[in-house]
Protein backbone atom coordinates (compact mmCIF):
# COMPACT_ATOMS: atom_id res chain seq x y z
CA UNK A 1 0.00 0.00 0.00
CA UNK A 2 0.89 3.51 -0.87
CA UNK A 3 -0.67 5.99 2.02
CA UNK A 4 -0.16 9.46 1.55
CA UNK A 5 -0.19 12.57 4.11
CA UNK A 6 -0.64 15.11 2.12
CA UNK A 7 1.60 18.64 2.65
CA UNK A 8 -1.08 21.09 2.15
CA UNK A 9 0.71 24.41 2.56
CA UNK A 10 3.21 22.74 -0.46
CA UNK A 11 2.06 24.51 -3.77
CA UNK A 12 3.22 21.64 -5.73
CA UNK A 13 0.98 18.98 -3.39
CA UNK A 14 -1.14 18.12 -6.61
CA UNK A 15 1.78 16.95 -8.66
CA UNK A 16 3.30 14.91 -5.98
CA UNK A 17 0.15 13.40 -5.08
CA UNK A 18 -0.64 12.40 -8.78
CA UNK A 19 2.76 11.26 -9.16
CA UNK A 20 1.51 8.34 -5.84
CA UNK A 21 -1.24 7.56 -7.18
CA UNK A 22 0.05 6.80 -10.69
CA UNK A 23 2.68 4.88 -8.80
CA UNK A 24 1.01 2.92 -6.61
CA UNK A 25 -1.82 2.06 -9.64
CA UNK A 26 1.34 1.07 -11.79
CA UNK A 27 2.84 -1.24 -9.58
CA UNK A 28 -0.96 -2.95 -8.33
CA UNK A 29 -1.08 -1.48 -5.26
CA UNK A 30 -3.40 0.04 -3.02
CA UNK A 31 -3.11 3.56 -2.94
CA UNK A 32 -4.64 5.63 0.47
CA UNK A 33 -4.93 9.44 1.09
CA UNK A 34 -5.80 10.98 4.30
CA UNK A 35 -7.72 13.81 4.33
CA UNK A 36 -7.15 16.55 7.00
CA UNK A 37 -7.49 20.14 7.64
CA UNK A 38 -4.63 22.38 8.84
CA UNK A 39 -2.95 23.51 12.19
CA UNK A 40 -3.59 27.37 10.58
CA UNK A 41 -6.86 26.86 10.37
CA UNK A 42 -8.22 28.94 12.99
CA UNK A 43 -11.76 26.77 14.14
CA UNK A 44 -13.67 23.72 14.37
CA UNK A 45 -15.76 24.96 10.90
CA UNK A 46 -12.51 26.25 9.51
CA UNK A 47 -10.75 22.90 9.70
CA UNK A 48 -13.74 20.56 8.19
CA UNK A 49 -14.22 22.77 5.71
CA UNK A 50 -10.75 22.36 4.36
CA UNK A 51 -10.70 18.96 4.60
CA UNK A 52 -14.49 18.93 2.78
CA UNK A 53 -12.16 21.17 -0.07
CA UNK A 54 -9.24 18.73 -0.11
CA UNK A 55 -11.28 16.17 -0.60
CA UNK A 56 -13.35 17.61 -2.92
CA UNK A 57 -10.38 19.16 -5.30
CA UNK A 58 -8.85 15.27 -4.86
CA UNK A 59 -11.74 12.85 -6.13
CA UNK A 60 -13.77 15.38 -8.26
CA UNK A 61 -11.51 17.84 -9.85
CA UNK A 62 -8.16 15.55 -9.97
CA UNK A 63 -9.74 12.07 -10.00
CA UNK A 64 -7.70 10.51 -8.11
CA UNK A 65 -10.08 8.28 -5.93
CA UNK A 66 -7.88 6.35 -3.34
CA UNK A 67 -8.79 2.72 -2.51
CA UNK A 68 -8.55 3.84 1.06
CA UNK A 69 -9.57 7.39 3.19
CA UNK A 70 -8.82 8.13 6.45
CA UNK A 71 -9.84 11.57 7.89
CA UNK A 72 -7.16 12.22 10.77
CA UNK A 73 -5.66 15.20 12.80
CA UNK A 74 -2.90 16.29 15.35
CA UNK A 75 -4.53 19.13 15.15
CA UNK A 76 -6.10 21.30 17.94
CA UNK A 77 -9.15 20.90 15.58
CA UNK A 78 -11.63 19.53 15.16
CA UNK A 79 -12.40 19.28 18.98
CA UNK A 80 -15.80 16.64 18.60
CA UNK A 81 -15.70 13.62 16.29
CA UNK A 82 -19.26 13.32 16.85
CA UNK A 83 -22.44 13.84 15.98
CA UNK A 84 -22.14 13.45 12.61
CA UNK A 85 -24.77 15.60 12.32
CA UNK A 86 -22.80 18.79 13.37
CA UNK A 87 -20.89 20.25 9.91
CA UNK A 88 -17.93 21.13 12.30
CA UNK A 89 -17.22 17.70 14.17
CA UNK A 90 -14.48 15.60 12.82
CA UNK A 91 -17.72 12.81 11.00
CA UNK A 92 -19.22 15.82 9.94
Amino acid sequence: MVGVDVGWPIPAWPYHLALCSAFARANNLKFAIIYNGEGFDRDDKAWTDHARRNFEQIEGEMGIVPDVAWFASWNQQPENILPETTPTSHTA
